[in-house]
């Protein structure tokens, strides 16, 4: 096109289209610049994280693997020392590499967690993106000397709002990762891995998943508001995890809210809102 405006039929230059397409070629060799230093800087990636991405996560293209490493933090854990607490507030997201942690609640093993596995993701895989603290449900410690990536969950969400094709593959690799964590269950108490009684695991099991859900509501609702979108995002965790109505009204509840607030998005007090609900009765029955 540069060739053609400026070479014209006419006899002279279209100076006009011939210094945009100039601006567009400009754009695009900036555009592929900055997509070839990415695959370098993929290349530069070390042999254990190269490792770590074909063994665990070969489903990442290798350059979001790059992007995904760099914000991440390596930590070691000896035998028995402890990730986080059950009941605190945690703001990372952390991935095993290397060893073993087991989860526990009220002080019984729930599941183990193996190299490959998340923890702490906070509904990421049903598209929560909560930047702040989320409380834990249980406690997290390494059953074997453990190796581990850390990610600050407001830098990750950050990432992943700017890198379409880092949050799909992320999303589908947690839902994969949720499948894995219930067979690892699943084999643990055919093996006598979890001690406690299948009755009395399924207890804790449960706990367990009330409490998950009302830390990850708590965190979309804390500022008095939720927006449709995050709700959508709620039912789609929801459905996932079979988190029955009692069960979400129970944790609204804990959480001061009722189900009209949640349902209006706001924090509304009871009496405004059946003041609303008679307005809206009375409309109602007007228009009949």
């Amino acid at each position: 096109m540069l060739f053609f405006t400026y070479y014209h039929p006419h006899g002279k230059p279209l100076w006009l289209p011939w210094r945009w397409n100039l601006i567009f070629i400009g754009v695009n060799l900036w555009q592929i610049g900055g997509l070839l230093e990415e695959r370098y800087r993929a290349t530069l990636m070390s042999k254990e994280d190269s490792r770590v991405h074909k063994n665990y996560l070969s489903e990442f293209d290798k350059t979001d693997w790059a992007k995904l490493v760099r914000i991440g933090e390596r930590g070691k854990l000896d035998t028995k020392e402890v990730l986080f607490y059950q009941g605190v507030m945690n703001d990372t997201v952390s991935l095993i590499v290397d060893g073993e942690l087991e989860c526990l609640v009220d002080g019984e093993r729930t599941y183990v967690l193996k190299p490959g596995n998340f923890v702490a993701e906070a509904g990421l895989h049903a598209g929560a993106s909560v930047k702040g603290d989320v409380k834990t449900s249980g406690t997290v410690k390494a059953t074997k000397p453990t190796t581990i990536i850390k990610f600050n969950r407001a830098e990750l969400c950050n990432l992943l709002e700017a890198n379409v094709s880092l949050r799909k593959s992320l999303q589908s690799r947690l839902s994969w990762d949720i499948v894995s964590k219930l067979k690892l269950q699943r084999h643990a108490l055919e093996n006598g891995g979890i001690k406690a009684d299948a009755k009395k695991w399924t207890q804790k099991r449960n706990v367990q998943t009330e409490q998950r859900y009302e830390a990850l509501l708590s965190a979309f609702i804390k500022n008095g508001t939720i927006s449709p979108r995050d709700r959508q995002v709620i039912e789609k965790y929801r459905s996932i995890h079979v988190i029955e109505e009692d069960v979400h009204l129970r944790a609204l509840k804990g959480l001061g809210w009722t189900g009209n607030q949640y349902k209006l998005g706001h924090q509304e007090n009871e009496t405004s809102i059946k003041r609303r609900a008679e307005i809206e009765r009375r409309n109602s029955d007007l228009s009949l």
